[in-house]
């Protein structure tokens, strides 16, 4: 068997006959590849760099040693693999006391080097040494670290990885000093597929600076490493996010009844205001929406408001919220009928409020709608004038309406070409309906103490409850929208991608096959996922913002989900 030693230019030059002669053609050779320079501050090419090129190659395992023993141990393996292998050198091989201990030599495999169930250090090449002293420091600060090296970067040993970040509140890919780029994305799928806890992925420190001597430089990004972890555990606090398999036990406790019960009792006593009560009433007059959406949607609401708004307009804000929210459903329902199109663009149409020329032919029933609707955009628009950073942040507000513009317009497209249907402009457009960044834009205008500093980590944040939101309205409703033949929901997207359903069967099948294929295929467990996703990512941004109270906003989103589910039928 060949064994080729090549350096990170050497690398480069001979990229083509490399992938062509042997990787291509799952030739049965290794490569020996080491960075260009043989110190760990002057080379070019450090291990994770070399990782993340030789992923290109197809066919090719990839594997990285700790120290002299293991690479011993690799060479072996790798004259052993049935296929290409490469060995990444580091720029300099570990030799810390305790870092061979445990290794294991089967092909493909991590090896488990310290057990803990608090964080989870996997680490690649030099990086394993700092991984276990940063184990240790954390263990004297409280924390139990497992310490995994990967060892194999492909294969993966997604089953190690899994193993460790089932307990971890906190997890983080230690390497020599660059970002191993792939990996936050690869335990975000294996969370996202999974029945594992989700937990916050932390960014590993860079090197330190050139100016310390090495001894120091070592030290200190040992320190950063467990820094990091702690900070991470501490934003988590007991808030760790919940396996799927007990959300779905949850969902399935929510639709039995009892717990039902309990959260539709809690919104039925929900008490509209003053200010809000006479425009319900008004809607009734037009709309179809029950009381109870609008109790619904009032304590949502009071759960979810950025907690740096004061309490002196915390209500008021809500209840120019829940307005905007009586407007989204009066064009909303307009969007979702056929041949509508001339008054929905003149309803969204700001300078065409009041007009109804080119609307010719329209029922009375119609006028007073839109009458209504045009009424609720000036009511609007009145309340937030007395705002104390109204000014500041009205460019972003109207930035953020034209959104559920578009989305109530791609909308009544989809309704009226269902071909058209797709997951991926669902997952684009429709979150914008749930109005969550809207809502947030309107709490900063309440806001005088929130630094505009944080505004972007913000709306990220933010962003990612809004799809909680969507997710959770999307499987309370479904089964209903099958009845209204309403097939904008994602479930019924999904059934059409992965070739369960077609187009011409949503249009045509029974309500109860259609029911049938979605559970069958699994398409609500999908969302499920997604949903963990997305709080995993929340989560994760709204910690770092580090501003009082905000901890907590977690919580009300994942209330708001309870009451999506407990409310199936009823919104």
């Amino acid at each position: 068997r060949p064994f080729l030693l090549l350096d990170g230019a050497s690398l480069q030059r001979l990229w083509g006959p490399l992938a062509e002669r042997i990787c291509e053609a799952k030739r049965p050779a290794a490569l020996i590849v080491a960075p260009s320079s043989p110190t760990p501050a002057s080379a070019p090419w450090l291990v994770t760099d070399l990782v993340d090129q030789l992923g290109l190659l197809p066919n090719l395992a990839v594997l990285v040693p700790r120290d002299a023993a293991e690479l011993e141990r690799m060479v072996a393996s790798a004259a052993a693999h049935d296929g290409p292998a490469a060995i990444c050198l580091p720029p300099w091989l570990a030799d810390a006391p305790g870092a061979s201990g445990n290794a294991s030599e089967e092909f493909g495999k991590a090896a488990v080097l310290a057990a803990g169930k608090d964080a989870a250090l996997f680490a690649l090449g030099n990086g394993v040494a700092l991984a276990l002293e940063a184990a240790a420091q954390l263990a004297r600060r409280g924390v139990a670290a497992s310490v995994i090296d990967l060892r194999c970067v492909r294969p993966l040993d997604e089953a190690a990885v899994l193993q460790a970040i089932k307990s971890a509140s906190a997890a983080m890919c230690v390497t020599d000093g660059l970002e191993f780029r792939g990996f936050d994305r690869i335990v975000s799928e294996l969370m996202a597929r999974s029945d594992a806890a989700n937990c916050t992925i932390v960014p590993c420190p860079a090197a330190a600076p050139d100016s310390l001597d090495s001894h120091d430089r070592r030290a200190r990004r040992i320190r950063e490493i467990a820094d990091r972890c702690l900070e991470a555990l501490r934003s988590s606090g007991a808030s760790k996010a919940t396996p799927i398999a007990s959300v779905r036990a949850e969902v399935a406790a929510l639709r039995s009844g009892g717990a039902a019960q309990e959260e539709q009792r809690q919104i039925q006593a929900v008490q509209l205001s003053p200010t809000i009560a006479p425009w319900v009433a008004e809607y009734s007059k037009v709309g179809t929406r029950g009381l109870y959406l609008w109790k619904w949607c009032r304590h949502g609401l009071a759960v979810t408001t950025l907690p740096c708004v004061p309490s002196s307009l915390h209500d008021d804000v809500c209840d120019t919220k829940l307005l905007s929210i009586l407007l989204c459903v009066l064009l909303d329902d307009v969007a979702d009928q056929h041949g509508k199109r001339q008054l929905l663009e003149a309803l969204l149409d700001p300078s065409a409020r009041g007009r109804l020329s080119g609307l010719e032919g329209l029922s009375k029933h119609e006028r007073d709608y839109a009458a209504l609707t045009w009424r609720v955009w000036d009511e609007f628009y009145a309340r937030i004038q007395h705002y104390p950073r109204r000014q500041e942040f009205a460019e972003l507000l109207n930035f953020d309406l034209l959104q559920l513009d578009n989305t109530l317009r791609y909308s009544h497209l989809l309704n009226e070409q269902l071909n058209l249907l797709n997951l991926a402009e669902h997952d684009l457009y429709s979150p914008h309906n749930i109005m969550m960044v809207c809502f947030a834009t309107l709490d900063l205008m309440c806001s005088p103490d929130f630094p505009r500093s944080e505004v972007g980590r913000l709306r990220e944040a933010v962003w990612h409850a809004q799809c909680m939101g969507r997710i959770g309205n999307l499987l309370s409703t479904w089964r209903r929208e099958i009845a209204d033949r309403d097939f904008t929901s994602g479930v019924f997207a999904r059934a059409v991608m992965e070739g369960d359903l077609t187009v011409d069967e949503l249009l045509t099948s029974e309500r109860e096959r259609i029911e049938e294929v979605i559970c069958r295929g699994g398409h609500e467990e999908y969302f499920l996922r997604r949903w963990q996703e997305h709080r995993a990512v929340f989560h994760s941004r709204i910690g770092q913002l580090q501003l009082p109270g905000f901890s907590r906003l977690l919580e009300g989103h994942e209330r708001m989900f309870r009451m999506h589910i407990g409310s199936e039928g009823l919104i």
